[in-house]
């Protein structure tokens, strides 16, 4: 017989979420054995921990991201030896904190009951959205996880103990270290909220004290994006999206992610919306900045899809609040026909998202979609269409390997390997020599050869697919480039002129 839930203590339900989220994110993992998953993973995070186990660690390099999430994985390379165990080791984990700390929030700061916590957990945990998240952003992932812990102590934050408050500015300060959108919303809720305290005629000087402890993070926070204006000569990672693309496109991908990653649970959304200062305040800043560029998208500091993203919370929590308006989480889990009769509908809905959760664990590119193909190649620059990938599908890490390790052996003074971005990390992998590495990012290769040859080098080789399989809007090369070694769908080129 099934016991009631009322005989169960959230510490139960707070490991048996961690250990079905991590096991979740840890299924991709193993089906893409040995390799790596995700594009910021292997673009952003391998090159880091190379560096620093190299020597090459200077504080410094912090104005241009913030720190915590690269020591955790420096610290599990360095013990196991190896980056991509580092990735696939972190990412799960991180995903079972994150979850395991969301139930902890929706419990001990918005004080719904076990049952209702659950469901929201788990509907949080089997979200795609949230899988996405897990698929590369790290800092993203540590930074909610600290965000989630944070939250039942500011919701009081006047009532607590010194103690108590202590603990809710070390968080802080964790958040601020490990993520900066979600830094961003954490002041942004906070210094709101204090803001309304004035508005009700709470005396200035109590609301002052109580912002005293929130500085230390305000000043790290400042920090990092005052060297980061200074190291790029501009307001850090301001974007202009005319540059790259019409105003109609821009519209229909705002538009068209929204749709799909919330347009069919849109409707509990609105009915199970209702006036908190936290979700208010934090579904506020995502919905401006995620609609941001359709009302002025020359200037926008933070990309639209990562404030899209942070979504993903609250409207998880309106989602199971609108459930409980509907009456399907009345009743208890010992009756079985009360189960039957009042969480019919409600399991089936969990369901049918579960199953979307895990078949984009478990499917390859080959069944959803990619970036390379032109129906989706606009959904798919902003969310992949599979976990089985990193910056290129599975099937090709291998030969993209033997392509590196073919132009290794070839390099020396007067050659040199030309890269797109999306090829750093794998480049700094297996031909660790930045000597002999040129990144045109995501422009065209000649932009690479033009700078090889400023260099005055004389053999300019690049890695790329085959012409008519390239990802990125790069399907072709020019005819200037020459097929020298070819490992299925991709190839070493060399330059003629």
């Amino acid at each position: 017989m099934l016991r009631s839930m009322k005989e169960y203590k959230l510490r139960h339900f707070i490991i048996i979420i961690f250990l079905g989220s991590f096991a979740l994110r840890l299924l991709p993992e193993i089906l893409a054995w040995p390799w790596p998953l995700g594009f910021d993973t292997i673009t952003y995070y391998v090159p880091t921990m190379l560096n620093w186990a190299n020597g090459d660690f200077n504080p410094v390099h912090f104005n241009y991201y913030t720190p915590l999430c690269y020591f955790l994985l420096f610290i599990v390379y360095r013990v196991s030896g190896s980056v991509f165990f580092a990735l696939k080791f972190l990412g799960p984990l991180l995903y079972g904190l994150l979850c395991s700390s969301f139930l902890f929030f929706v419990t001990k700061g918005l004080g719904w009951n076990n049952k209702k916590g659950l469901v929201a957990a788990f509907l949080f945990s089997v979200y795609f959205l949230n899988l996405r998240i897990s698929w590369d952003l790290y800092r993203n992932m540590l930074g909610l996880a600290f965000f989630f812990l944070f939250l039942p102590f500011l919701r009081k934050f006047d009532e607590l103990p010194r103690s108590r408050k202590f603990i809710a500015s070390v968080l802080a300060i964790l958040i601020t270290l490990s993520h900066e959108v979600t830094s961003v919303i954490m002041f942004f809720v906070v210094f709101s909220g204090f803001a309304l305290d004035i508005f009700k005629n709470k005396r200035l000087i109590k609301v002052f004290r109580l912002s005293l402890w929130f500085m230390p993070s305000l000043i790290i926070l400042s920090f990092f994006v005052y060297n980061s204006a200074i190291a790029f000569h501009e307001v850090p990672g301001s974007l202009n999206y005319l540059a790259t693309m019409s105003y109609s496109v821009l519209t229909g991908d705002v538009l068209g992610l929204f749709f799909l990653v919330f347009g069919l649970l849109l409707p509990f959304v609105i009915l199970g919306f209702w006036h908190d200062r936290t979700l208010d305040s934090w579904s506020l800043i995502c919905l401006l900045g995620s609609f941001w560029p359709i009302f002025f998208p020359w200037f926008q500091i933070i990309p639209w899809k990562r404030w899209m993203f942070m979504l993903g919370p609250p409207f998880t929590i309106y989602i199971v609040n609108g459930f409980d308006r509907l009456k399907m989480l009345k009743g208890e889990f010992a009756s079985h026909k009360s189960f039957h009769m009042r969480f019919s509908k409600l399991v089936l809905i969990l369901i049918i998202i579960g199953c979307t959760g895990i078949a984009y664990t478990i499917f390859p590119l080959s069944i959803t979609f990619s970036p390379s193909t032109t129906v989706d190649e606009r959904l798919g620059h902003y969310f992949p269409g599979s976990m089985l990938c990193n910056t290129f599908p599975l099937t090709d890490c291998d030969n993209f390997q033997k392509c590196f390790q073919y132009v290794k052996k070839r390099l020396d003074d007067s050659s040199v390997l030309i890269i797109h971005g999306s090829l750093t990390g794998w480049a700094r992998l297996y031909v660790d020599d930045g000597k002999h590495i040129i990144n045109y990012d995501s422009n065209s290769p000649l932009e690479g050869v033009s700078e090889a040859l400023s260099a005055g080098y004389k053999t300019i080789y690049l890695i790329w697919w085959v012409n008519g399989y390239g990802w990125y809007g790069q399907k072709d090369l020019p005819n200037c480039f020459e097929p020298v070694f070819v490992s299925s769908y991709v190839a070493v080129y060399i330059y003629r002129s």
